[in-house]
């Protein structure tokens, strides 16, 4: 018995080592190993924001990049993690300011309704947050995809709320539906990014088709 132990040993020492840096086989990391699929839907977001610039917001094209390329690490790092990395946040917050600075270069003034839009919808995502049924990383990609979405048009915004709302509603109750536990948490952050890529890719849709 003390030999079959100790001969086992080795094996029970690696996979304790795996256990302590996520499995053999598991994930390195959600936020950096999103494969060929978030690549390719990155590549598909990035174009449909050219597409949207080209129809008439080129001054938006910043942003929407920014959040092209973000969007895929975020929703997969959200449905697995439950968070939105701050970095990529950032990145996105970066495009948005960009965004604004380009527009105002080519129109020669600001757009104060998209920046209190934005500040509105964070504020009563914050409120939200204050009250239990959201993280500030919701709070945060929430304020900047509003004031993102009313930078191509106010309205936008009333759309990327009402989608969000209609998405994170269906996903509670799948997830209701599907383990019968209402503390289950859902992850917000791919209803708020649907809710605004969506409509854009419809305003460029409308324009090349």
């Amino acid at each position: 018995m003390a030999e079959r132990a100790r001969g086992s040993s080795p094996a029970v020492t690696r996979l304790g080592s795996a256990r302590e840096h996520g499995g053999a086989r598991g994930p390195a990391s959600s936020s950096q190993r999103w494969g060929f699929g978030g690549l390719l839907c990155g590549g598909a977001l990035v174009a449909v924001a050219i597409a949207a610039a080209a129809a008439g917001h080129l001054g938006e094209l910043p942003v929407m990049v920014a959040l092209a390329i973000v969007t895929p690490p975020l929703v997969v790092t959200d449905v697995r993690e439950h968070r939105l990395p701050n970095p990529l946040v950032a990145f996105a917050a970066l495009g948005l300011l960009l965004a604004y600075c380009l527009d105002w270069l080519l129109t020669g003034s600001l757009d104060p309704g998209a920046i209190i839009i934005g500040m509105l919808v964070g504020a009563a995502l914050l409120l939200c947050s204050v009250l239990g049924g959201l993280g500030m990383g919701d709070v945060k990609l929430g304020a900047v995809l509003a004031s993102a979405a009313a930078l191509v048009h106010p309205s936008l915004a009333g759309v990327l709320v009402f989608l969000a709302i209609l998405f994170g509603g269906l996903q509670s109750i799948i997830v209701l539906v599907w383990t019968r536990d209402r503390r289950r948490s859902i992850a917000l952050g791919p209803a708020l990014l649907a809710g605004y890529w969506l409509p854009v890719a419809w305003l460029a849709a409308a324009h090349w088709v």
